[in-house]
C-alpha cells in the first residue's frame, strides 16, 4: 500500500538528458514546491502521454472510473495492485486503453503497528536517487454539471523483502530506462514491468504528525528514536 508519500528536491544530479528534460516539466506544473506529506484527495504531478511524448499534468490522487456516480470512490481507489489491474472493474478500463502515468516521488510512509500504536516509517531508495518513478493509471470522469475530473492511482507490488515488515504492498517503482516504455507500450508489451523492483531500500521512523494531512514540511522526514 501507498497512502502518502513525499516530493522535494534536489532533482537530476545522477539522470540521463532526458529525465532532466522531464523534471523541466515537473517544475514547470508544480512550481518547485517540494511536498513532504502527499495525501489522497489532493492534485498531484504526474507524467502522461500526450500525442505519444512525455507531459507533466496535475491528477487527482484516487482513480475515479469513467462509470462512476460520483467522485467519492476515489478515496478507495488510490492503489492498484498490479496483480489485478487488468480485470479489477475500477481500473479495467484505463489499463486497456494504455492510459498509464508516472507518478515521481522521493519516498513514501508506511505504518507499523507497536506497543504504543503505529509508528510511521519513511522509505526511500538505499542510494537517495531522486525522482523514483511510480508507475501509475489514468482516467477521465465527467461529473453530472459537466465538470471534467482527471485521476490517478498508484499500482503496487509485494514489498521487498528489506521492507516488508513494514508493510507487505510496496509501490511499483520503474527503473528510469523504463519510463518511456510504460508511458508509450501496449498493455501487454508492459506485463514483465509488474514485478518487485530489484532495489535497495532505507527506512527510518518519523514523526507521528504525519498522520494528519495538513502538516508539510521537512522535519515530518527527521529520524525519531
Amino acid at each position: 500500500m501507498c497512502g502518502r508519500y513525499a516530493l522535494h528536491g534536489p532533482f537530476n544530479r545522477r539522470d540521463p538528458d532526458w529525465v532532466a528534460r522531464w523534471m523541466e516539466q515537473l517544475v514547470s506544473v508544480t512550481g518547485g514546491e517540494a511536498r513532504y506529506n502527499i495525501a489522497p484527495g489532493t492534485d498531484v504531478p504526474v507524467f502522461v502521454s500526450v500525442d505519444g511524448e512525455p507531459a507533466a499534468r496535475m491528477l487527482r490522487w484516487g482513480l475515479v472510473p469513467g462509470w462512476a456516480k460520483d467522485a467519492k470512490i476515489g478515496y478507495s481507489t488510490i492503489n492498484a495492485r498490479s496483480e489485478t489491474v487488468a480485470e479489477k472493474p475500477a481500473f479495467r478500463s484505463a489499463w486497456r486503453a494504455g492510459q498509464r502515468c508516472i507518478v515521481p516521488a522521493s519516498g513514501w510512509y508506511e505504518w507499523q503497528a507497536g506497543a504504543e500504536g503505529k509508528q510511521p516509517w519513511h522509505i526511500a531508495a538505499a542510494d537517495e536517487a531522486n525522482p523514483l518513478g511510480f508507475a501509475g493509471l489514468w482516467d477521465r470522469w465527467r461529473a453530472p454539471d459537466g465538470e471534467v475530473l482527471q485521476s490517478c492511482t498508484i499500482l503496487t507490488v509485494p514489498a521487498a523483502a528489506a521492507i516488508a515488515s513494514l508493510h507487505e504492498r510496496q509501490p511499483l517503482v520503474l527503473d528510469p530506462s523504463d519510463w518511456p516504455v510504460w508511458l508509450a507500450a501496449r498493455p501487454a508489451s508492459v506485463a514483465d514491468l509488474l514485478r518487485t523492483p530489484a532495489m535497495a531500500w532505507r527506512a527510518w521512523p518519523v514523526s507521528k504528525a504525519v498522520g494528519n494531512a495538513r502538516h508539510e514540511g521537512p522535519d515530518l522526514l527527521r529520524p525519531v528514536a
